[in-house]
């Protein structure tokens, strides 16, 4: 990783694993690493302490802070939780595997199907909602960091609905745009001219971790 060489390289990271993602079930914020989850944790941490990582910024969630704190204690740098960065919200979908869903929620979960980007679950959040927040975020940690490496330890969804923004892609394709872009539980992004993302749209976002 070494040859990246921006004003400011903004890396991005999906938390470990837990039980919920593994069994594809809908999470809240409680929701822990399970040791599969530690452990790509701890791969996490040994690659951004050769990285030279200087701030790392984190998800509210419990997974995303574990996640967070293992590679602090590698990389000895402050680290700072926002909350705009937590996944979406599954209302009332949360503990619920899709499947379950689709059976006790039938046509909402049809409707949000359908048209993500302005359909929540019930009592949930929006894919427009989601990625609002989730650049808003980024917008102030870039206009914060200015320069060196910073990390941001997140959720797919978030990384996902950024991806679509940077590809103008309409959000209403997020499931299958989410299947041939898949985002697995540690897995490395960078954020490649970073402080040009508001300016020029010049950012791009590069997969680190594709095809391991």
């Amino acid at each position: 990783m070494e040859r990246f060489d921006n004003r400011l390289s903004l890396f991005l990271v999906r938390h470990g694993s837990t039980k919920d993602s593994e069994k594809k079930r809908y999470s809240g914020s409680e929701t822990s690493l399970n040791r599969n989850g530690k452990t790509e944790a701890h791969k996490l941490a040994e690659v951004f302490a050769k990285t030279g990582i200087v701030r790392i910024h984190s998800s509210p969630y419990a997974r995303a802070i574990e996640t967070a704190k293992i590679i602090q204690d590698a990389c000895r740098c402050p680290l700072e939780v926002i909350n705009e960065l937590s996944e979406v919200n599954h209302g009332q979908w949360t503990g619920y595997t899709a499947g379950e869903v689709k059976r006790i929620w039938k046509e909402e979960f049809a409707s949000r199907g359908k048209y993500p980007k302005t359909t929540p679950p019930p009592d949930g959040e929006t894919l427009e909602q989601l990625q609002e927040r989730t650049l808003n975020a980024l917008r102030e940690i870039i206009e914060a960091d200015k320069q060196g490496k910073s990390l941001v330890v997140t959720h797919g969804g978030n990384i996902h609905t950024l991806w679509m923004f940077l590809l103008h892609s309409d959000l209403n394709n997020f499931w299958g745009f989410s299947k041939t872009h898949e985002i697995k539980c540690g897995d490395i992004f960078l954020l490649e001219n970073a402080e040009s993302l508001f300016e020029t749209g010049n950012s791009v976002l590069l997969s680190l971790t594709k095809g391991r």
